[in-house]
């Protein structure tokens, strides 16, 4: 979720009417639109808002795909990403009536990418609240962090970005490790050492206590 939330012209909520328009009547249900100026379309993250007497909430999204692409929705078909998601406990009661909510990309149905408006469907099917609304409205554009890149070693990325010329002139030093000179020295000086006891090695074998073919008394122990 980016940090800011989007910058959004939300319209104030239309209540449902069946008829005559002139007659009083409430469906229980209203529709807030969310339109997004100088915004061709992104992908929808969180949202935010708090609840103001609403039971059920509806979120419905407007997508723009490209003409190149298929899709089982079509071109600028409104969506439903979550249904009847539930506010309150009980409709007529008023416990999560004034409660604060976050709808996480998550929990909705579909992943909700490259919207260009937004829709909510709020419903109310107590008649004990004559006004109900969510508001503080945020929605918050979706984006997949980046790894963090990988701190090398600083003689690593000297040689990486060196030239070859410099790479053989210049004698690269490990911090903790003893100068490349004296390990080469010693190494040199082990192999010559194995070298000369391979060249002496004889190939008869050699007895524990014999002399000369002859066993010597005093290195005979006795048990």
């Amino acid at each position: 979720m980016s940090a800011k939330p989007l910058n959004c012209i939300i319209k104030k909520p239309v209540p449902l009417r069946i008829g005559d328009p002139r007659i009083e009547f409430h469906s229980g249900a209203a529709v807030i639109e969310v339109a997004m100026p100088n915004i061709k379309s992104i992908d929808l993250g969180d949202v935010t808002f708090k609840n103001s007497y609403t039971a059920f909430l509806s979120i419905k999204v407007r997508c723009n795909f490209k003409s190149a692409e298929t899709s089982k929705y079509g071109d600028n078909k409104w969506i439903t990403v979550l249904r009847r998601y539930q506010l309150m406990p009980d409709p007529h009661c008023e416990p999560g009536s004034q409660d604060h909510f976050t709808i996480t990309r998550k929990q909705m149905n579909v992943e909700a990418n490259r919207v260009a408006a937004v829709r909510f469907v709020l419903q109310q099917p107590s008649p004990v609240w004559n006004h109900f609304t969510i508001e503080d409205i945020n929605l918050y554009e979706y984006k997949i962090d980046a790894p963090s890149p990988v701190s090398l070693p600083q003689w690593l990325l000297k040689n990486a970005h060196g030239d070859e010329e410099d790479e053989k002139d210049e004698i690269t030093e490990i911090e903790g490790a003893p100068p490349i000179d004296n390990v080469s020295a010693g190494l040199q000086q082990l192999w010559a050492l194995t070298e000369s006891v391979r060249a002496n090695q004889t190939a008869s074998s050699l007895g524990r206590y014999d002399i000369d073919g002859c066993y010597e008394i005093n290195l005979l122990s006795y048990t």
